[in-house]
């Protein structure tokens, strides 16, 4: 299998492992009202800092768990850097699309995400025939970025 399969597998499974925490407080809290929403925002934020901070901190160690080889691995925790820079801002691409499901705004919810992928997997495809795939990853937290704001911006409008 190729080194970067590899290593985008051995980040998945610690991003759904991280990410569990968040799931949980999105399903506790709930996001009926919107300070309920506000509410499960922030404490699933200070949950996800919390949570890749320790990813941050210790990465030689999380990917020592994966038995692959130390390439891998090295590219695992270079990966890691990368799609992680925007990772404290998924609590807002999880919870307010679904608050904003929620009230209605079906069809502008799913155009937004759609336009996210269709958009990710464009520059990510222009930019790896163009550059290198370390230069193509950086693709992923800009796409994010620009998707969170304006989830952010549709939030407080609503």
């Amino acid at each position: 299998m190729n080194i970067w399969i590899e290593s985008f597998l051995c980040n998945l499974i610690v991003y759904l492992v991280f990410s569990c925490p968040i799931f949980i407080l999105i399903k506790n809290i709930g996001v009926n009202t919107k300070r309920k929403t506000t509410y499960a925002i922030v404490a699933s934020t200070i949950a996800e800092i919390f949570c890749f901070t320790i990813l941050y901190m210790f990465p030689e160690q999380i990917f020592q768990c994966f038995p692959v080889r130390e390439g891998v691995k090295n590219t695992s925790r270079f990966i890691s850097r990368i799609i992680f820079i925007c990772s404290s801002l998924n609590s807002f691409a999880l919870i307010i699309p679904i608050f904003l499901f929620k009230k209605g705004h079906k069809k502008r919810i799913i155009t937004l995400v759609l336009t996210k992928m269709i958009t990710l997997v464009l520059s990510f495809s222009i930019l790896l025939k163009v550059f290198s795939i370390e230069t193509a990853l950086f693709s992923v937290p800009c796409i994010d970025l620009l998707f969170d704001i304006i989830l952010i911006i549709l939030y407080i409008k609503n």
